[in-house]
C-alpha cells in the first residue's frame, strides 16, 4: 500500500507542476518557454464570449479599460465570464453582460457611469 500512496503522490506532483496559472492576472504576458497558450484579458473575453456585434466588442473594450484602471476588480470579470459560459455556451455574451453589471452594482461599481465608446 505504501507503493500505491507514493505513486499517487508523485502523480499529484506532476499534475500540479503542469497546471496553468489561474486567471488572476490582468494581462498575461507571452512566455516562449511555457507549453500553454497565454492570452490577454481582451482576447479571452472576445473569443470566450463569442463576440460578433460591434456593441459587444465595445463593451469588452470598456470592461478591459475599467480593469486596467483598477476601477473594476478582475475577480468580478472572471466570475461573470465563467458563469456565463456555463449558463449558455452558444451565446454567453448576453449572460456575461447582465451578470457583470449585477455583481459590479452589488459592490457599488456603476459600469455604465462612464459612457460607452462610440
Amino acid at each position: 500500500m505504501a507503493k500505491g500512496a507514493l505513486r499517487a503522490l508523485v502523480g499529484l506532483m506532476i499534475v500540479v507542476a503542469f497546471v496553468p496559472a489561474a486567471r488572476t492576472q490582468q494581462v498575461i504576458g507571452v512566455n516562449p518557454t511555457s507549453p500553454f497558450v497565454q492570452v490577454t484579458l481582451r482576447q479571452q473575453l472576445e473569443k470566450g464570449l463569442k463576440c460578433r456585434r460591434p456593441v459587444e466588442f465595445q463593451f469588452v473594450d470598456h470592461v478591459v479599460k475599467l480593469v486596467d484602471k483598477g476601477e473594476l476588480p478582475l475577480d468580478i470579470v472572471n466570475i461573470s465570464y465563467d458563469w456565463s459560459r456555463k449558463r449558455n455556451s452558444f451565446r454567453p455574451f448576453v449572460y456575461f453582460q447582465q451578470c457583470l453589471v449585477f455583481l459590479a452594482n452589488k459592490r457599488g461599481i456603476d459600469i455604465h457611469a462612464q459612457p460607452l465608446p462610440n
